[in-house]
């Protein structure tokens, strides 16, 4: 009888999961920022259209929770080491990506709130 040895699979994140919280909320927020500014010209003309600003509005900021979602979960799955043998080791790359993802995220969940609230402001003021 032959028993083959089959490794684990590893625990590591894939490289998605890895790239998502960076890349994944800075794309929402330029893609809000370019859909609310094409939508300008038409909501003055139908006000049906400040509907789509506010629903494009959420569905951005929804990635932008999702990366921050993503980027607390790696910051769990990875150790940060700052000295040692295992300073360059997989997890504390994991939990560096993790933590600037989590800056990242957040930075640009703020700004898709940010124009959110220039544009309800704009709407009531204008």
């Amino acid at each position: 009888m032959n028993f083959t040895v089959v490794p684990a699979r590893s625990s590591h994140p894939s490289l998605v999961a890895i790239w998502f919280p960076i890349i994944g909320p800075l794309a929402a927020w330029a893609v809000h920022l370019v859909g609310e500014s094409a939508l300008v010209r038409s909501a003055q003309q139908h006000s049906w259209v400040m509907w789509a600003m506010h629903g494009l509005s959420l569905l951005m900021a929804a990635v932008a929770l999702a990366g921050i979602f993503v980027a607390y979960r790696l910051t769990r799955v990875g150790t940060l080491v700052e000295d040692g043998d295992r300073s360059g080791a997989a997890e504390g790359r994991i939990a560096f990506m993790g933590y600037l993802g989590l800056y990242a995220a957040a930075f640009n969940l703020t700004l898709i709130a940010a124009e959110e609230a220039i544009i309800v402001w704009v709407h009531v003021h204008a």
